[in-house]
This record gives C-alpha cells, sequence and structure tokens, in this order.
C-alpha cells in the first residue's frame, strides 16, 4: 500500500513539472528506487535515494544513453533542466542514485599518488575498500546501472532501453553520454578514460588536485579510451573550492591534455558555438559558482552546445 501510495504522489508531482514548461516537448519522467532493479542493494535506496528517468514521447531518438551522475550528496533527483532537455534532444535519460556522501576533496592531502583513482574505482566498480570508502560490487555505481537498464529494458520494452545492452546483458559504453557535476564529473571523466564512450561531459569539475605534491589527481595523465575531442567542461571562474582552486582546475585541463589544444572560452562573451571548445567558463553573479553551470536555466544554451555538438 505505501508503495502504491508513493507512485500514486510522484506522478501527481511530475505531472505538474510537465505542466510547468509547456514549449518542452512531452516528457515521460520516472523515479525508480534503486533497490526494484536489485534486491541486494541495501544502501542509498529510499529517503530521497532514487533513480530519476527522462524520456521524450516527440523527439528524434539519438540512439544514446544520457547518464547523468550528481555531486557529493546528490540524491539523484537534481539537475532536472539539464535531463529535460537531454531527453527533448533525443536522448534517452537517467539521473542516478549513488553512494555520494564522501567528497572526493578528503584525499586530497593523501601521500598516496593513485589515492583519488582508488577512491573512484571503489564507488564506480566496487573495488576493494579504500580509507573510509566500502562501497562493494553491489552498491557501485556500475551494478546500479547496469541494473537499471536491465531494469527499465524489461518493463518498458517498446521504449528501447535495451538497445545500450550488449546480448550478454552488459552495458555498451560506446552508447553512453558521461555527465556528472561536481564529484559526479570527475566519475564521468574517469568512466570515459577507462571505457570509449560517445561523450563526456563536466560541470564543476573534475576537481581532483593534490596538495601534498601540489599537482592534478594522477588518474587524468592515463591514456584516454574515449577520443579527447568528446571531453567538454563548464567550470565558474569564480568556483574556488570543492577540491580546488580555479587556477589549479586550469592545470587539471593540462594535465587531461585538453589545454592548450582548446580554449577556455567564456559564455558570456561568446554564443554558440563558443569557437567549438571543449572548455567552457562563465564569470556571471551568482551566490553558488560551484552549483550554477549545472543549475541555472540561463545556461541552457549552454547546456544545449555540450549535448549536441558534433564530435566527430
Amino acid at each position: 500500500m505505501n508503495s502504491l501510495r508513493h507512485i500514486l504522489l510522484s506522478t501527481l508531482l511530475l505531472s505538474r513539472i510537465l505542466k510547468a514548461d509547456p514549449e518542452s516537448p512531452a516528457l515521460t519522467i520516472r523515479s525508480v528506487l534503486p533497490s526494484l532493479t536489485d534486491k541486494r542493494i541495501d544502501r542509498y535506496s529510499g529517503d530521497g535515494w532514487e533513480h530519476w528517468i527522462y524520456l521524450s514521447t516527440t523527439a528524434t531518438a539519438r540512439g544514446q544513453l544520457f547518464v547523468f551522475i550528481p555531486g557529493t550528496g546528490g540524491k539523484g533527483n537534481g539537475a532536472k533542466g539539464l535531463c529535460s532537455l537531454a531527453a527533448s534532444e533525443g536522448y534517452h535519460v537517467v539521473s542516478l542514485a549513488y553512494p555520494s556522501e564522501v567528497s572526493m576533496s578528503v584525499f586530497r592531502q593523501s601521500e598516496d599518488v593513485d589515492a583519488f583513482q582508488k577512491a573512484r574505482e571503489n564507488l564506480i566498480e566496487g573495488k576493494v575498500p579504500f580509507q573510509q570508502l566500502d562501497t562493494g560490487a553491489v552498491n557501485c555505481i556500475h551494478n546500479r546501472l547496469q541494473r537499471l537498464l536491465t531494469h527499465l529494458a524489461a518493463t518498458y520494452p517498446k521504449e528501447n532501453w535495451q538497445q545500450f545492452l550488449q546480448k550478454d546483458g552488459t552495458m555498451d559504453y560506446r552508447k553512453m553520454a558521461l555527465a556528472g557535476q561536481s564529484q559526479g564529473g570527475g566519475h564521468a571523466a574517469l568512466m570515459g578514460i577507462q571505457h570509449e564512450v560517445a561523450r563526456v561531459v563536466m560541470f564543476g569539475s573534475p576537481k581532483d588536485f593534490n596538495l601534498y605534491y601540489n599537482q592534478p589527481a594522477k588518474w587524468m595523465t592515463l591514456p584516454s579510451a574515449t577520443p579527447l575531442n568528446r571531453f567538454f567542461s563548464f567550470v565558474h571562474s569564480a568556483d574556488e573550492g570543492h577540491g580546488c582552486t580555479y587556477a589549479q582546475q586550469l592545470e587539471n585541463y593540462r594535465a587531461l591534455k585538453l589545454s592548450p589544444r582548446y580554449p577556455v572560452v567564456d559564455v558570456d562573451n561568446n554564443s554558440a558555438p563558443f569557437q567549438h571548445s571543449r572548455l567552457l567558463t562563465s564569470h556571471a553573479d551568482t551566490t553558488n559558482p560551484h552549483t550554477s553551470v549545472v543549475g541555472l536555466e540561463t545556461y541552457r544554451p549552454v547546456w544545449k552546445y555540450l549535448l549536441v555538438e558534433p564530435v566527430e
């Protein structure tokens, strides 16, 4: 009965959201409890921790999955404007709920040069415990995403979620556009380095900068399975915390080999296609520079560019 009540209340809420933007293509929006997709998932499911699904009923399908990974403390229900826009551009969209409570910035003083990578791989793949992180294979990002896609493919066969799974049931990373804010953007970047994906979009990230060695995280220098022209980043120039300063952010771009290949283009002084750069910034006044790049609707033209700029 409680589950039925939850579904009914969610349906009413989502109906109001859909009616709020009559100019957008009609969207199907759902929330899914992670434990519903895999009964072994026993943490970060419920109490607001939910996967959110967005699918346009009118847009021409792109045949790509847009995966949004929230920042620290994000429960899966953020970046609604961005996710709705991605769906209106033809993406199948999921916003993931995962164990996000430990900030990656806690590892910036580590003497272990691989600390950031070990921490992220524990969350992404459930690898061996690392310091306070003990995610496990069941609760990690990889399992949550794969189980969600399997659930959606079985529950809504006409929506073609099956296209993102290979014949053996594993995920087809090549059809994924991975995106995230802050911590989530770093996860998207590392996953894009380790797997070939269609696109990587980082908001307010990547922030991994090791203060002990005064250098970007070592994982940023790894050879990338995804071509560099598929990586995009949007960071406000006043974003001076949450792991690194803006000057250190620019060093991270160099470590990723995105700079000097691409200039940092200010979106307030330029319009789309922003010199076809992959590195965007803004100097606009805002109370929260770190989250503004993914939260303010005024950046909608920037989001669209990051979603649809050709990469081939």
